[in-house]
């Protein structure tokens, strides 16, 4: 099963929100918790039971959906 992905992208201030395997985000928040919302909201409308972080310095953490 997929999983969405979220990234905090290299330009300042942004997170992308992106399907696993997806060559195109799905979102691009502001915020961290922004994309957090918007990644468990498209993962419930799926089926997908979590969310994985993944952090610049290359930290990764999951969220359960």
């Amino acid at each position: 099963m997929a999983d969405y992905y979220l990234v905090e992208a290299k330009k300042a201030n942004e997170w992308v929100v992106k399907l696993e395997g997806a060559r195109c985000a799905s979102a691009k928040c502001k915020t961290q918790d922004e994309a957090i919302a918007k990644a468990i909201a498209l993962s419930k409308e799926k089926g997908f039971e979590k969310v994985v972080v993944k952090q610049s310095d290359g930290k990764t953490s999951t969220v359960k959906v």
